[in-house]
């Protein structure tokens, strides 16, 4: 149980070691110059995001040669254009210049582009560095695309640098990006970007890596669909890093289309949350009533299905009411945790830490995506806090399960070794279970054997309480020192009469009929240690016949016991009987003297007694008496 927590610790390891591991860059600093759209860098050598106040041409592709100190109107960027105090509509096109002065000539410089749902062209001191499709200035001329690249200058020698960036935006409902272009040495930059790439890459296979374990955890263990909600979800977010920001899925299916990959990266943000609520609703059914998760998946999956099958400036027009009501879900369900927090359910305070962290950054890229504020989506991290709460509890229930499992299975244990000192496994061994979990009422079998009656007589005066537990003492004491004998001999003791024994051999006289000369001698011994006074001498008598025989259950279902049912049973005792009347100590019937073996190989001498009649018999049958 131990690697399991440690595996619901993972994502939370990932996300520890992506703030603690990164180094610390070379930063520089943009400062304004005299002239407006002109910066200087503070240090040549620092890498530098020009988040700055670009000059802006609306609805207009301006030259490559453009000068920024000459433009008639500025805006922040990175920004959208329709949050402007003069807003410019979301769906057009545009420009923006800026001009950076101090860059050192010795050095080459590089660009890191962000990604944009829409389509980009840049221009470098007049000449066209990089595009990431087809800008337009219709949607029918516009080819979006989506990357996220590192794009080096054509190299070294210059001092200062204009940027001239054309940009369209057709097919989302928001333009620009809001991510900065950062700017500075190539060698500086790609080492930020592959950096930032990997921990891009860790927490996708991390989460990918918990989907896959959790799911498995259900596939072991159906009713835990707690198990699977949370695996789905670990799967949908693995999917949504990979579709935005670096958008990896890329590399994975070279050629995957931006259309596809648009679609996709809305369908996990429905989709995770119709997860999410599953997990919710099995977690804690106590409080979350069945109505209420089916509403907010139903939500979920028809904007799904609007994703799916609609135009995009359509399901985009409409996500942010469907924000609104995720938003409106996350707090129900956070509501639902905080109650199974108070009431002290497993797990329910941890879950509540990791829901705040990640509820707070879904709202936080919210406000990104609606370009409320500026920055980078952290919800794929703030996914890693949630997803360690919430592995932490379902490895919690599997730990307390498997306990709860040990422990039943050493009851169980223990309670099959009770019963075995009712039941004998011989016993069971004949029936052909190997548990008295397997035996039902009425399972038999038929087979021959020899049976022997073994009468054990104590003389006490039973009408003294005390006599009477010293006798149940000392009879228990005589079988503890009889029964290794008889296993010995292959047989096992089927009933416990009041003054004897029933035991059952296999189908061997000699093996039986040597047992019973060893359990002779054994009370011989008994007798003739220094007894207490309290202990009356033994008095021994044995009757072995041998024929075929029923083994069975009879009862009840609520109380079922073992049974023999054959005449031979009969006979035997009547044979024990005859012993105990006439002062023999063992007696063989007939068919059992004839399985020993040739007089030569005889393994005990027998003495024939003649034709006897026994008791309640009215046939006679030969009796032959067994010595050494």
């Amino acid at each position: 149980m131990y690697i399991n927590r440690v595996l619901a610790l993972f994502p939370v390891l990932v996300l520890f070691s992506f703030f603690t591991s990164c180094t610390a860059e070379d930063r520089a600093v943009l400062y304004p110059d005299e002239k407006p759209g002109v910066y200087l860098l503070s240090s040549p050598q620092g890498i530098v995001d020009l988040a700055a106040r670009w000059a802006f041409y609306p609805g207009e592709f301006v030259p490559a040669d453009t000068d920024p100190s000459r433009a008639g109107r500025y805006e922040f960027f990175p920004a959208a254009w329709s949050n402007y105090q003069n807003p410019h509509a979301a769906n057009h096109f545009g420009s923006y210049a800026i001009h950076l002065r101090n860059l050192d000539p010795s050095i080459q410089y590089a660009f890191l582009f962000p990604g944009y749902s829409s389509a980009v062209r840049y221009f470098v001191n007049g000449k066209e560095l990089y595009s990431c499709g087809v800008v337009g200035k219709t949607v029918e001329e516009e080819r979006d695309s989506w990357d996220n690249l590192v794009v080096p200058m054509s190299g070294p020698g210059v001092s200062e640098v204009t940027i001239v960036l054309h940009l369209s935006n057709f097919s989302d409902i928001f333009p620009a990006s809001p991510t900065a272009v950062s700017f500075g040495p190539i060698s500086g930059l790609s080492a930020k970007w592959s950096s930032t790439r990997v921990f891009m890459i860790l927490p996708f296979g991390a989460i990918l890596a918990m989907g896959v374990y959790f799911i498995a955890l259900y596939m072991f263990h159906r009713q835990n669909m707690a198990s699977f909600w949370l695996g789905l979800l670990c799967i949908i977010f693995a999917v949504r890093i990979i579709c935005y920001d670096h958008f990896i899925i890329q590399d994975i299916l070279p050629g995957f289309s931006t259309n596809l990959m648009f679609r996709l990266g809305y369908l996990t943000f429905s989709l995770a949350l119709a997860s999410f609520a599953g997990f919710i609703r099995f977690q804690y059914p106590q409080y979350a009533r069945v109505w209420l998760v089916r509403g907010i998946a139903s939500v979920s999956l028809l904007y799904s299905l609007c994703v799916l099958v609609t135009p995009r400036s359509f399901f985009t027009s409409i996500l942010f009411p469907f924000q609104l009501v995720a938003i409106i879900s996350a707090m129900i369900l956070l509501f639902i945790v905080a109650r199974s927090a108070i009431d002290g359910r497993p797990g329910a305070r941890l879950f509540l830490v990791g829901f705040f962290f990640f509820f707070f950054s879904v709202i936080r890229d919210i406000l990104i995506s609606n370009r409320v504020i500026e920055g980078v989506f952290l919800s794929h991290y703030g996914i890693l806090g949630i997803i360690g709460a919430m592995a932490i509890i379902i490895v919690a229930d599997f730990s307390r399960a498997f306990t709860a499992l040990e422990a039943a299975t050493r009851e169980t244990a223990l309670i099959n070794e009770s019963l075995e000192r009712f039941v004998p496994n011989e016993f069971l061994r004949y029936l052909g279970r190997q548990s008295i979990n397997e035996v039902c009422l009425g399972d038999s079998t038929s087979r021959s054997m020899c049976v022997m009656f073994v009468h054990l007589g104590m003389h006490f005066p039973l009408h003294v309480a005390s006599a009477r537990v010293t006798m149940l003492e000392f009879f228990n004491s005589t079988i503890q020192r009889l029964n290794p004998v008889i296993e010995k001999h292959g047989g096992f003791i089927d009933k416990y009469l009041t003054e004897g024994l029933l035991i059952l051999f296999p189908d061997d006289p000699c093996t039986a009929a040597t047992c019973a000369l060893d359990l002779y001698d054994a009370v011989r011994q008994i007798n003739g240690e220094d007894q207490p006074e309290k202990y009356p001498e033994i008095v021994f008598a044995a009757g072995v016949h041998r024929g075929p025989l029923m083994l069975g259950t009879i009862g009840e279902n609520e109380r079922m016991d073992s049974t023999v049912i054959s005449d031979v049973v009969n006979i035997a005792s009547r044979i024990q009987k005859h012993a105990l009347e006439h002062g023999h100590f063992v007696l063989l019937s007939e068919d059992v003297q004839a399985g020993l073996k040739t007089p030569a190989e005889k393994c005990v001498t027998v003495t024939p007694l003649g034709e006897i009649k026994l008791r309640g018999r009215t046939q006679t049958m030969k009796l032959f008496e067994v010595q050494r």
